[in-house]
């Protein structure tokens, strides 16, 4: 990602919590930083909004994504199943 760059995502917010709904990036972006700063952006739109944290959910059977998010400071609260798809709901408090 180069400095100067703007990233801009949608605002979604439900009981004082900014829900991400959908962070992808194509693979030739993949170990660059911009799923990193996507979610960056993300949990500052938050902050400025004054809400106390950011949810999202992910794939419970996709360690690899689950440990991406727990690196940056989000914790597994539950899980559940929504259409025969698994899904652990991860949230940072800010």
């Amino acid at each position: 990602m180069k400095q100067g760059q703007t990233l801009k995502i949608g605002d979604f917010s439900f009981n004082d919590e900014y829900y991400v709904d959908f962070i992808a990036t194509f693979k030739r972006f993949c170990n660059k930083g911009v799923a990193s700063a996507l979610l960056a952006s993300a949990v500052k739109s938050a902050k400025k909004a004054g809400l106390s944290s950011v949810s999202l959910l992910a794939r419970s059977n996709d360690k690899s994504v689950l440990k991406f998010y727990q690196n940056r400071g989000f914790n597994a609260v539950n899980s559940g199943e929504i259409n025969g798809i698994y899904f652990t709901k991860m949230v940072q408090k800010i």
